[in-house]
This record gives structure tokens, sequence and C-alpha cells, in this order.
């Protein structure tokens, strides 16, 4: 913009007779412009995404703790699945920012499904037990509540998306690519991370 701006104004200042006023310019910043343009437009979809998933995480638990380690899990998992296509030797492109625009609403997926299980999972009585054996029987509620249609969900969706690693398009094929990566790791973070810092947190462990 400002190369067009400078030339504009020399344009101006040209010889009326000389010809120059009608003269022009092109470059190759255009190609600049368009990955600034991406690379802004990747990173505000991921905050609005990560902000609105946040919001439906607080409405469907009512638990600010919750809310918070449930949207740090979604964020590890983005960072996990950039990570890993950088690795690929992925380059931020057109079906790139496509495709990342999505990545935070298809990790919300799983977790939000343990989160709320999770925290509306109520321990049996006992004047006994302790806060760490209450957060364990959470968590072991919340995985046998939803462990199996989470673990289906992942399987199918990955091999939805391995089909599509067969494709000539480079769009199909690394959607593809990404739909196995972000199931996968999805997955992982929410059980393995999610789960286990639920049971580590006394957040919650006053009986109603």
């Amino acid at each position: 913009k400002k190369v067009n701006e400078w030339f504009d104004k020399q344009l101006l200042s040209a010889p009326s007779n000389s010809g120059l006023q009608s003269g022009f310019f092109t470059s190759n910043f255009w190609y600049y412009a368009i990955q600034e343009a991406l690379q802004e437009g990747a990173t505000l979809s991921t905050l609005v995404s990560t902000a609105m998933a946040a919001a439906v995480l607080l409405i469907m638990t009512c638990n600010i703790c919750v809310t918070i380690i449930a949207s740090f899990t979604i964020i590890a998992i983005v960072a996990a699945e950039t990570g890993v296509l950088v690795l690929f030797g992925w380059t931020l492109g057109p079906i790139e920012s496509i495709i990342f625009s999505v990545a935070v609403g298809m990790s919300i997926d799983f977790v939000s499904h343990l989160s709320h299980a999770f925290i509306h999972a109520t321990p049996p009585s006992s004047k006994t037990s302790t806060c760490p054996q209450d957060q364990a029987w959470r968590v072991s509620e919340a995985f046998s509540l939803m462990g199996v249609s989470i673990s289906t969900a992942a399987t199918s969706t990955s091999i939805a998306g391995a089909m599509m690693l067969s494709c000539a398009s480079i769009f199909f094929f690394e959607f593809g690519t990404f739909m196995v990566l972000v199931m996968c790791l999805s997955w992982s973070y929410s059980v393995f991370w999610l789960l286990s810092v639920f049971s580590l947190s006394e957040w919650n462990c006053k009986r109603k």
C-alpha cells in the first residue's frame, strides 16, 4: 500500500509531456499482503473460537475452574496440532487457513463431553471418603459414561479422514490428514491430560 501511494505521488509530479503520467507499477508484493491477511485471519479465528468455546463450556458446566482447565486443554490441542503440521512441512496458505479456522471447533468436542460428565457426577455419600477419592470417583464416572462414545467418535472420524488420504486433491488430502491428527490429539489430551488434572484438583470437594 505504501509503495502504491509513493508511486501515485511520482506520477503526479511527472512531466506533463513525457508520457510518464501513464506509467504503471507491478510487483509480487501482493503475495506478502495475502500471507499477512491469512496469518491475521487464522490467528483471529482461533482466538474468537477459543473464547466462544470457553463461553459454551461455562454455560454447560457452570463452573469457572472447569472452564479454565478445559479451555487450556483446547489451547494445548490446537498448539500440538500446529506443531505437528509444521513438522509435516505445511506452510500457511488459503487451504491451511480454512483448516485452522475449524481446529478449535473440532477440538472442543471430547473436552466438553468429559467436562460436563465430570462436573455433574455426584460421589456416593460417605463420611470416610477423602477429597482425592471423590475426585477419582468423578473421573471414573465421567470416563465410564462418555469413554465409549468419544472413543467411537474418534475412531469413526479418523477412518473418514483416512479415506481422504488417497485423494489427488490437495485440499481433501490435507483435510483428511488434519481430521486424523485432530482426533488422535483431542482424544489423547482429553482422556490422559484433562481427566488427570481433574483427578488432582480439590476445588469442588465440598459436598452439598
